[in-house]
C-alpha cells in the first residue's frame, strides 16, 4: 500500500519538516503528496528545495487532507489545536510535533474528538527512538529496582547569540512557554518513557537571560518567555527529579538516573552508555560497564526511526509512540510547573 503524507509548515528559521521531507523521500511506498504553509511561495520553495516528485503546494489545507492519508503538522504549536481537529475530522492519521498544544486547555477539545472518530495519531517526540535511550529503558527495566533520583540537562546554542532578531520562538503568544516548553517537554517525556517515573508534582523557576533582540518578527524585539528553567519534581514512588533545561547555552542530552540496582549515565553525542551496577542489599560495584549503541545522527536518524514507526501504525502495525493521552499529560505538568515560576516571583525577597 502506497502511502500519502503532506507536511504542514516549512518553517521560516529551523524547519522541523525539512527533515521530515528528508526522511520520507528515503521510503519505499511513500510519497510526500502535498505542502501546506501560509505562504505559497514557501511552499514551493520547499518542494523544489527537498526535490520532491509529484508533490503538490496547496493552498488550502482542506484540500491537501482530501488528497493524503496522513499529515505531519510542523507548524508553531499556537495553531496546532485547528489542524489537528480538523485532521481528525477527515480521518486522517497525525503526526504532530511536540508539544502538542501551547496549553493545556485544548487538550479536552481533541480528545473529545478522537473519541468520537479515532485515528491513528502520535506526537513527535523524537529522542523515543535513540539508541541510548531505548538501552537506557531496557537497562531500567531489568537492572534498576526502585528509582531514588533522576537528572537531565538539555538545550541548544543557536539562540545564545544576541544579535539573533526576535523569533516567533520568543513570542509567548505563538510558542507558549521557551525552554521550559521546547526542551523541557522532552526530558518530561524521558523521565516517564525510559525511567518508568509518574510525576506527581513539579514546581520551577525560569529565567530570561537575553531579554532584547534585534527588531524582527510582528516588529517586536522584548523576549517574552524564559531562555532556561530549573525543574523539580517528584515522582508518584519518590522519585526526585531534576531537569535544567536551556536555549541559550546547552549543546547535548545528559542524563543521570541511579536506584536500588546502580546508576545509569549517557549523553545522546555518545555510542555508549555507562552503567554502575548495584546490589540492591549492598553497595556500588568499583567497574563501571560500557555498554556500547549504535551510532546515530542527532535529529536526522532519530526523525528517520520516529516517521518509520508513524507509517508503520498508518499501516495497522504495533508501535511504541507518544500517545496524545501521553502528551496532553505532559502539557499539564508544563503548565503547572510555569504557574509555579511565576508564584515564586511573586514571593521574591530582596
Amino acid at each position: 500500500m502506497r502511502v500519502k503524507i503532506g507536511i504542514i509548515g516549512t518553517g521560516s528559521t529551523v524547519s522541523i519538516g525539512s527533515f521530515h521531507a528528508q526522511a520520507l523521500v528515503q521510503m519505499q511506498n511513500v510519497e510526500v503528496s502535498g505542502v501546506y504553509n501560509r505562504s505559497l511561495e514557501r511552499s514551493e520553495a520547499f518542494i523544489k528545495e527537498h526535490k520532491l516528485q509529484n508533490t503538490i503546494a496547496y493552498t488550502s489545507y482542506e484540500e491537501l487532507l482530501d488528497a493524503v492519508d496522513g499529515v505531519i503538522i510542523c507548524t508553531p504549536s499556537n495553531v496546532h489545536t485547528p489542524f489537528i481537529l480538523k485532521a481528525i475530522e477527515a480521518r486522517k492519521a497525525l503526526l504532530v510535533e511536540k508539544p502538542i498544544v501551547t496549553t493545556y486547555d485544548d487538550c479536552s477539545l481533541i480528545l473529545r474528538a478522537l473519541e468520537t472518530q479515532p485515528v491513528f495519531t502520535m506526537v513527535g517526540y523524537d529522542l523515543r527512538f535513540s539508541q541510548q535511550v531505548l538501552q537506557l529503558k531496557r537497562l531500567v527495566k531489568e537492572r534498576m529496582g526502585r528509582i531514588f533520583n533522576l537528572s537531565i540537562t538539555y538545550g541548544g546554542l543557536r539562540l545564545a547569540n544576541p544579535s539573533l532578531p526576535f523569533e516567533w520562538r520568543m513570542d509567548k503568544e505563538i510558542s507558549g512557554f521557551g525552554a521550559l516548553q521546547d526542551f523541557g517537554s522532552h526530558v518530561l517525556d524521558i523521565a516517564h518513557y525510559a525511567c518508568g517515573i509518574i510525576i506527581t508534582e513539579v514546581s520551577c523557576t525560569t529565567q530570561t537571560h537575553i531579554g532584547l533582540r534585534p527588531m524582527g518578527l510582528k516588529g517586536k524585539s522584548s523576549v517574552e518567555n524564559d531562555d532556561s528553567a530549573v525543574i523539580s519534581a517528584v515522582g508518584e514512588k519518590g522519585e526526585l527529579c531534576s531537569f535544567h533545561v536551556s536555549r541559550v547555552g546547552f549543546d547535548e542530552f545528559n542524563l543521570k538516573v541511579n536506584g536500588e540496582g546502580g546508576l545509569i549515565k549517557l549523553s545522546l553525542w555518545d555510542s555508549f552508555i555507562e552503567f554502575l551496577p548495584k546490589k540492591k542489599d549492598g553497595g556500588f560495584d568499583t567497574t563501571i560497564q560500557r555498554i556500547p549503541t549504535e551510532k546515530q545522527a542527532f535529529m536526522t536518524d532519530f526523525i528517520y526511526a520516529q516517521d518509520e514507526a508513524f507509517i508503520g501504525g498508518m499501516r495497522g502495525k504495533s508501535v511504541d509512540v507518544c500517545s496524545f493521552p501521553e502528551a496532553c499529560r505532559i502539557q499539564l505538568l508544563l503548565d503547572k510547573a510555569e504557574r509555579s515560576s511565576v508564584e515564586k516571583r511573586a514571593f521574591h525577597i530582596e
